[in-house]
């Protein structure tokens, strides 16, 4: 009898031609046309999809835009929808077993799990998905950097983590914010020239960073209603979300503005919305009739140039990816006059990334009220710039410019490439290329990583060169040549044919990779000869002895075109029939039959 073992990796239709092994070289050179096949050959079978694997899945995301850098900008409060294709651990298309945990996720300013579309939900968007694929969708209101990841059963799909960030959706008069000096209690005096700070915000709160939007601000008189007394404001884009807002109020009284804000391009709404105003507008400093003490005054900051200054709380800071860094915004004179700041002051600050995109940064008063403190964490590689601006005017230390470096090496996120990931031949160096990224993605541009390379392979108990009848493992140390560029050249060998195992390290971070070995050209000298079929034979009976083709570290080779032929002649009391046959699994069968009783000798 005989046994065949195939192991395919691409799923489909395949056909088995079964021939006699005499046969086997006349296949060979016909191109792999069946000479003679046996009964009930060939045989055809369809092979089927494994399971799907997180590590070959890919995904695709809708409802955002791709930057430089592979950054996704997606706009706050519009859907993020996303679509995972199922693959096996080989490349082939298959489908999501039931028990699988699918998952899109994303981690930043707020976390969100993106929820699995239902049958329903594909309906409403007119849009249909395919039968190896799952469709996740979500809504980011919160604006900010984020770190997208679509995993299978815990594995990182193919392309990710991806940096997402979400920016402000269109202005919003109902949330956009009205502050600074104006507002403060007494402050605006009629017939003094007033100044306040708009901040443009979007219907989530998310601050306006690229500034071109229509604002249209009035000031009318709640006691002057009959007389339609109204101011209209002066309003200047500052470009970056803020605009100045300067007036002049002709009567003391109660005054509301009156407040329209509609995107570029857009239509200009019909009504207006109703700011509450709550300084009371006093008369003239000289005037008696009017309380103009300074009960109940608060002092803010006026908008002057350095009237505030920008500095990072590290003495020598390094920046990295998904880091954080903390600054401080005071008062540029506070060593010497200690002064304070209001909790008031039109101040903003922004971080534009390497990708173009503007983030606003959160700005929180101190318990002591003394500074205001921004805490930055970087998105990207490259360099970024904080902006910081006091009513539209820049503070002193404003802009801050920093390199962001990658964090640490993630050796399951980095890219490797060359074929001696997966396969060698015995006793050849093999090597392939790392590509480094951090746990968020990021190409790694600099070297000093520390990776080292460990390759595991196994002698079977039943080989001939280990004398215990157990499995042997061997280990063999990998080189690793750091090119200086993030990506490093890891080169092996390994001279057991069969499976083997690379375990690749670098600090906390591990990656394994699996590869077969193919045995080497066979060598004559280690060529193996089974001669117990040729023992104790008759005149007449035909011995049979197998030789094993091997390599020269002992490795079995298997069938393959042009295996290496053999030559046999004998010597003996009489005259003998010699044939070669293939065995089809890269052993040849010497058949020997002599009918003169007596000694023979076998060349070979």
């Amino acid at each position: 009898g005989g046994f065949a073992h195939s192991r395919p990796p691409a799923c489909g239709s395949y056909t088995l031609l079964v021939f006699t092994a005499d046969n086997q070289k006349k296949w060979w050179e016909r191109g792999g046309k069946a000479e003679s096949p046996i009964r009930g050959a060939p045989i055809k079978l369809d092979l089927v999809a494994g399971a799907a694997d997180g590590s070959k899945c890919s995904a695709r995301v809708e409802g955002v835009k791709e930057r430089a850098g592979a950054v996704l900008i997606a706009v706050a409060g519009r859907e993020i929808d996303a679509y995972l294709d199922a693959f096996d651990a080989y490349g082939n298309a298959c489908s999501f077993d039931a028990d699988q945990k699918v998952r899109v996720d994303c981690a930043g300013a707020s976390d969100l799990l993106l929820r699995e579309a239902s049958k329903k939900d594909l309906k409403k968007k007119k849009s249909a998905i395919n039968v190896n694929e799952k469709a996740f969708s979500g809504t980011l209101t919160k604006a900010g950097s984020y770190s997208m990841r679509a995993t299978v059963d815990g594995k990182i799909c193919a392309g990710f983590p991806k940096v997402l960030q979400v920016v402000a959706n269109e202005i919003d008069a109902k949330t956009s914010v009205l502050k600074g000096d104006a507002l403060a209690e007494k402050q605006v005096r009629a017939g003094t020239p007033a100044h306040a700070i708009f901040l443009a915000n979007d219907s989530f709160g998310n601050a306006r960073l690229e500034g071109g939007d229509n604002v249209e601000i009035v000031l009318k008189s709640n006691d002057f209603i009959d007389e339609g007394l109204e101011v209209d404001a002066n309003v200047e884009d500052h470009a970056d979300g803020t605009y100045s807002v300067r007036f002049t109020l002709p009567k003391s009284g109660k005054w509301t503005v009156h407040l329209k804000c509609w995107p570029d391009k857009g239509e200009k709404p019909e009504q207006s919305v109703r700011m509450s105003f709550n300084s009371f507008v006093t008369g003239d400093a000289g005037t008696k009739s009017q309380d103009v003490s300074n009960t109940g005054v608060i002092e803010c900051l006026r908008g002057k140039v350095n009237a505030l200054t920008l500095k990072c709380l590290e003495s020598k800071p390094m920046f990295f990816v998904g880091a954080e860094t903390a600054f401080t915004l005071q008062s540029t004179d506070f060593d010497a006059s200690h002064r304070e700041v209001g909790g008031k002051e039109a101040v903003c600050a922004r971080l534009l990334s390497p990708s173009g995109v503007s983030s606003i940064i959160p700005l929180k008063l101190t318990k002591d009220k003394i500074r205001y403190r921004a805490v930055v964490r970087w998105p990207e590689v490259g360099r970024h710039t904080l902006f910081a601006n006091l009513d539209g005017e820049p503070l002193v230390g404003s802009p801050f410019t920093c390199d962001v470096k990658p964090a640490e090496i993630c050796l399951p996120l980095s890219e490797i490439t060359g074929s001696g990931r997966t396969e060698c031949v015995a006793g050849k160096r093999s090597s392939f290329i790392i590509r480094a990224r951090d746990h968020r993605g990021n190409r790694l541009r600099m070297g000093g990583s520390p990776i080292e390379c460990v390759v595991t392979s196994i002698i079977k108990a039943e080989d001939k060169r280990v004398e215990r009848r157990e499995d042997t493992i061997v280990n063999t140390e990998g080189s690793v040549l750091d090119q200086g560029d993030g990506s490093y050249v890891v080169s092996y060998f390994v001279d057991i044919a069969g499976k083997y195992e690379i375990e690749l390290v670098a600090d906390d971070s591990r990656r394994s990779l699996h590869g077969i070995c193919e045995a080497a050209e066979a060598d004559p000298n280690r060529c193996q000869i089974d001669a117990s079929g040729l023992r104790n034979l008759e005149a007449g009976m035909v011995g049979i002895a197998r030789i094993l083709r091997c390599d020269k570290f002992g490795n079995v080779l298997k069938a393959y075109p042009d295996s290496l032929p053999f030559r046999v002649e004998a010597s003996g009391a009489g005259p003998a029939e010699i044939e070669t046959v293939e065995a089809g699994d890269g052993s040849c069968d010497v058949r020997f039959e002599a009918r003169v009783a007596g000694g023979g000798t076998l060349f070979v």
